[in-house]
């Protein structure tokens, strides 16, 4: 926390001390986070089938790891949380947002699992089609391409257009973990990768 500049608290103080500028950021961020504390252990059901991916994409993964890497302390839900500067005043703790540094594996295994969620996802065909967001060869700017064309469409054929556009900033930080959790493990997936 030293070379984070003083940062102003609720009451406008200024907070120059490390230990106490740490404690008013772990403050802050507990605030904006999920509320759900204790996030369930879950029971699903144990495929016959083992959790499998390709193997070559673990081997490439692994080989990445340099040498002189860490492979972590083998605590995979732990990180170290540093605050990152977004812009605009470095005293207001709202400029900065949460970075979290986790071990080289489990940053490995953040490749691994997610491709084989899609998969099952895919085959059982659980995503709803226009989802453009977290899919293997889609965008944001496809989403924005397809909601353009539609509209151009609609405008072409003097059809009538309704819209709602929401905010979703800090989204992810919302989201009550536990029942995230239990719903993809209600998905059908192994209960051992959840």
């Amino acid at each position: 926390m030293q070379n984070i500049a003083a940062i102003k608290d609720s009451y406008r103080q200024i907070i120059r001390n490390s230990i106490e500028k740490a404690n008013f950021f772990i403050s802050y961020y507990s605030t904006v986070s999920s509320s759900e504390r204790n996030i369930p252990h879950m029971q699903g059901e144990n495929r016959s089938e083992p959790f499998t991916t390709d193997i070559k994409i673990i081997r490439s993964r692994i080989k990445a790891i340099g040498k002189n890497k860490s492979v972590g302390s083998g605590d995979w839900k732990r990180a170290t949380v540093i605050p990152i500067h977004k812009g605009g005043d470095r005293s207001l703790i709202t400029n900065y947002r949460p970075v979290s540094l986790f071990s080289v594996v489990c940053k490995q295994m953040e490749h691994a699992i997610p491709s084989y969620l899609r998969r099952g996802w895919d085959k059982n065909d659980w995503l709803y089609e226009g989802r453009h967001g977290f899919r293997l060869g889609y965008s944001c700017e496809s989403q924005v391409i397809t909601v353009c064309q539609k509209i151009a469409d609609c405008l072409d054929n003097a059809a009538r257009i309704d819209a709602i556009i929401a905010d979703f900033s800090k989204a992810f930080d919302l989201v009550p973990h536990g029942r995230l959790l239990a719903k993809i493990a209600n998905s059908g997936v192994d209960s051992r990768v959840v």
